[in-house]
């Protein structure tokens, strides 16, 4: 494959997975193997516009190995991961290896930007805590110079608590009028359950790139209020009024994902 194909595309990849806004629940791609020894160490790191993660595995013996994960986003979110591994490699084109483990994730942003034109603002603003238990069964078929894996991540989810708001204001329009819509959502002490299929794509001894989509079982309401005000009287604003009721998940849809893979064959 040609390098410029190769580095135009994760170029695209970062900025599109840059662009996502990761709401409380905080997506992160799934720290997967393809073990090719009883003796091997991987390290793997990755970095988008808004997050860096470190991935490593250890295999402890040819059917059980360790997993760890730490990540952290550049507004303030971290969390990390531990999982043991068994892994088998069904012969020299299949490989099979399953995941438990255990997750924390703090999640306290603020972000703002432009929405659909330049004439909307929207502004989010997230607290979350939650610790998970998870499962993920990943099957991989090898090539040469290729590893092309799938991944089930099942996702127990306990939010210790859970605050969400965001605001849309829409910029005057022929009459002068800021138009602006907000809501809220929050609780806490709550089960949830989240699951992502990943397609996992290795470049042996380069890169490797992951696309998750993500569900939820739960889709959370809450209440939109909207007012309007004339763009330079704000102190003439009406007074809010219920205008829709919001159902969304408490996480980004899709996530993409670049990094590069060391192999050790050596315990370090």
């Amino acid at each position: 494959m040609n390098i410029k194909i190769i580095l135009y595309s994760i170029f695209i990849l970062i900025v599109l997975s840059s662009c996502l806004i990761q709401k409380g629940y905080f997506a992160n791609p799934p720290n997967v193997n393809c073990f090719e020894n009883e003796n091997e160490k991987n390290l793997k790191l990755s970095q988008g516009l808004n997050h860096f993660e470190t991935q490593s595995n250890i295999a402890i013996n040819k059917n059980i190995g360790i997993s760890t994960c730490i990540y952290g986003g550049f507004k303030g979110q971290y969390g990390a991961e531990i999982a043991g591994i068994i892994y088998k490699k069904l012969n020299e084109k299949k490989y099979f290896e399953t995941q438990i483990g255990y997750g924390y994730f703090n999640n306290k942003s603020m972000t703002n930007g432009y929405s659909n034109t330049m004439f909307t603002i929207a502004s989010y603003n997230i607290k979350a805590t939650y610790h998970k238990m998870f499962i993920q069964p990943t099957f991989f078929i090898t090539t040469k110079s290729l590893n092309f894996g799938l991944t089930i991540k099942i996702n127990a989810v306990y939010f210790d608590k859970y605050h969400s708001y965001y605001n849309y204001k829409d910029f005057p329009d022929e009459q002068d009028i800021v138009h602006e819509r907000f809501s809220t959502t929050e609780f806490k002490n709550k089960w949830d359950f989240v699951y992502e299929p990943v397609i996992t794509i290795q470049y042996k001894g380069i890169i490797y790139m992951q696309f998750s989509g993500i569900f939820s079982r739960n889709r959370y309401e809450s209440l939109v209020y909207g007012k309007s005000y004339l763009y330079y009287k704000p102190t003439l604003t009406t007074n809010s009024a219920i205008i829709n009721i919001d159902n969304r998940p408490q996480h980004a849809t899709v996530l993409f994902t670049v990094g590069h893979e060391f192999k050790f064959k050596k315990k370090k």
